[in-house]
């Protein structure tokens, strides 16, 4: 029997219930904000399915740009991100204005998020890379790459070799900085790891 080819995620594609535009997440303030949405709004819920989860950002890449105003709007390239379930929701009264939902959502999110580490729960990690480019006047992010990195983590951590905290670090980053196999085991290589592992860790590589 052949085995059926896994087709790629179609990073091109919006979540259906999106609630804000590209151009309306590259301008929100916080860098986690802008995150945030790129794996809510941006990614469809069949790729990284956000529903009744938080998502907390555990590292960025950046840059700081203006816009045509001269206000101050980030440039994310890379982003770390962790999915938790929703044990706490926010309480929101009539009275509230948006932005006051917002930083209630805000909060609740990360006092919830907070509350679970403790208790040594892991959720889902992905590794994204995007850029922004003009269309029409407007911002429109584009996701060049998605890694899921919490099951490269854990693999890292049951081979048969001995692999430290720094190692797991740097062979997420060969891993989601490679296009290829091929280029996998190079980078390894030149890394200096050993050539067992090396194949070891090839043979677990699956985005070609």
């Amino acid at each position: 029997m052949n085995k059926k080819k896994k087709t790629k995620p179609d990073l091109n594609k919006r979540n259906d219930k999106a609630k804000y535009t590209d151009d309306e997440i590259e301008r929100k303030k916080r860098i986690d904000t802008i995150v945030k949405l790129i794996i809510r709004d941006r990614i469809p819920n069949d790729v990284i399915n956000t529903s009744k989860k938080w998502v907390a950002v555990n590292d960025t890449k950046y840059t700081i740009k203006r816009d045509h105003y001269g206000n101050e709007t980030y440039d994310i390239q890379e982003a770390d991100v962790e999915l938790f379930n929703k044990k706490d929701v926010p309480k929101y009264t009539k009275f509230m204005s948006e932005e006051e939902k917002h930083e209630l959502t805000y909060i609740t999110a990360e006092n919830d998020i907070f509350k679970q580490r403790i208790q040594g729960f892991k959720g889902q990690e992905y590794r994204i890379k995007v850029h922004t480019k003009k269309v029409n006047g407007k911002n429109e992010i584009i996701i060049d790459d998605l890694t899921r990195i919490d099951i490269i983590k854990k693999k890292l951590k049951k081979s048969k070799f001995d692999v430290t905290s720094d190692n797991i670090i740097e062979i997420v980053d060969i891993y989601c900085s490679s296009k290829d196999r091929n280029q996998f085991r190079k980078k390894l290589i030149d890394a200096k790891y050993d050539e067992n592992f090396v194949e070891e860790q090839v043979k677990q590589y699956n985005k070609d």
